[in-house]
């Protein structure tokens, strides 16, 4: 058995913080990781339930 894995990074301008997304398919969740934290906000890992196909997403 395999595990569909998605991987994209999130850009959050309210609190100015991006996130390193691991998103597991199989099980329809996202783990949040912050990447750039800075002195105001004290982001810690994420888990979230999230259906990566309901929304639509720009790719450069």
């Amino acid at each position: 058995m395999s595990i569909e894995i998605i991987n994209f990074i999130e850009f959050d301008s309210i609190k100015r913080t991006f996130y390193e997304n691991i998103y597991l398919n199989d099980f329809k969740v996202s783990i949040k990781i912050p990447i750039n934290q800075n002195e105001e906000t004290n982001e810690e890992i994420k888990i979230e339930k999230f259906d990566l196909m309901k929304y639509i997403f720009l790719f450069g």
